[in-house]
């Protein structure tokens, strides 16, 4: 996948509860102390200049899952609740969350996690085709390719997870 915040430092490890330390609690932490700068809204349109969406895109497909959802968090807290923007955070949130609980074989949590996840990815594609630069079509097929398995209750997830860089093009 390519990169859209190349610039942007990432942290120095991907969290994982009970190998690493928690980055923001533990002294140990790649982020302990650091106080992140304050988030800016942006509407759904500048999603090209929205420095922290493509850095939690960027995160997420280098595996950084819990760095993913909280850059993706600061945002949701921005958005005016009710709003397809922030029902499209939301979704990006839990997805990421549910692939922390694949990871940590918690295959309920990753179940009721995508779920609703795939729950407001649906919100927004009935209001959008497109929304961010996402083709919100390909990815909720995405979504019922590598969690229907885990849906209907019969495997774990194989292959790729969803991929949120379809039709964003990498910042020049």
């Amino acid at each position: 996948m390519p990169q859209y915040c190349p610039g942007r430092p990432r942290p120095g490890y991907a969290y994982r509860r009970g190998l690493n330390p928690h980055p923001t609690r533990n002294p140990g932490g790649h982020s302990y102390g650091h106080t992140p700068p304050p988030v800016t809204a942006l509407p759904p349109g500048n999603w090209r200049e929205n420095e922290d969406y493509l850095y939690g895109i960027d995160l997420y497909h280098e595996g950084y899952l819990w760095e993913s959802h909280e850059a993706w968090e600061g945002l949701w807290k921005t958005c005016p609740g009710g709003s397809v923007q922030a029902a499209f955070y939301r979704a990006l949130i839990l997805n990421s969350a549910a692939q922390i609980k694949l990871r940590e074989h918690n295959l309920a949590g990753a179940r009721r996690l995508s779920g609703n996840a795939f729950a407001y990815l649906k919100e927004v594609a009935a209001a959008s085709s497109t929304f961010m630069g996402l083709d919100l079509q390909t990815l909720s097929q995405q979504f019922e390719t590598y969690y229907g398995p885990l849906w209907r209750l019969q495997d774990p997830p194989e292959g790729y997870p969803p991929r949120f860089g379809l039709q964003i093009r990498p910042v020049s």
